[in-house]
């Protein structure tokens, strides 16, 4: 078995109360280091190797009320604390739930960060179902906006479209249904994972191995099986 690099470490951030949920989920990857961000410091999780609390001037640890703005002001507040704990990384994956204020607001923060520190980056979000409102959509909307233009490649887990693309997803319990919409995230990212993997080995670094990903490749390889092309987009 080809040996990985030592040097080579993914990042994978989670923001918001989805994107720790999600991170704590998740299990032990080699070389994967996993950091939680939050504006609301009462749900951190507890398997992150790093818990990042922002917004101590914006928020006071109480989240953001759903108010993107804060998410983002809370974010900038704690730049350097962000870049600290991201900036020897080879690569990023972030991963929040768009809707809300601090997923929405905050990930395209990290996100700039890391492309400044210029860290190949991955977004992977999960938009909203129309009937949360138009409000939720129309911040979800915003935040897929804002991190088209900071990351290398967004990919964008439609939860109208995976209800839409079967009548079965519709009988399924609310919590049954998430861990479904999870099932999917965590199969995405590790195809992913195991890809950049592979071609850091082939490649010896880091930079050479991003440069031979294409968008097209990176839908592909999400998509392995087939079945989640029909509400996945990737930008």
């Amino acid at each position: 078995m080809e040996k990985q690099n030592k040097n080579f470490k993914i990042k994978i951030v989670g923001i918001g109360d989805y994107g720790i949920r999600f991170i704590e989920s998740l299990g032990k990857m080699p070389n994967v280091e996993y950091i939680n961000i939050n504006t609301d410091w009462a749900f951190m999780g507890n398997s992150a190797n790093q818990q990042l609390r922002i917004g101590k001037r914006i928020t006071r640890g109480l989240g953001t009320g759903a108010h993107a703005k804060f998410g983002m002001q809370a974010a900038e507040e704690d730049n350097e604390l962000i870049s600290n704990s991201i900036k020897d990384g080879s690569f990023i994956i972030v991963v929040a739930g768009l809707g809300g204020g601090t997923g929405s607001g905050a990930s395209p923060v990290v996100s700039k960060i890391a492309k400044e520190l210029h860290i190949p980056t991955i977004a992977f979000v999960t938009s909203p179902f129309d009937l949360e409102g138009k409000i939720r959509c129309k911040t979800a909307n915003d935040g897929i906006a804002q991190l088209k233009n900071v990351v290398d490649v967004l990919s964008v887990i439609s939860i109208e479209k995976i209800l839409e693309s079967s009548s079965e997803y519709k009988k399924i319990p609310i919590p049954k249904f998430y861990l479904e919409v999870d099932e999917i995230l965590r199969l995405s990212i590790t195809n992913v994972i195991k890809y950049i993997n592979s071609q850091v080995i082939k490649e010896k670094s880091m930079k050479n191995a991003f440069k031979l990903i294409k968008r097209d490749e990176i839908y592909n390889i999400i998509c392995e099986d087939g079945s989640f092309k029909n509400f996945i987009e990737i930008f």
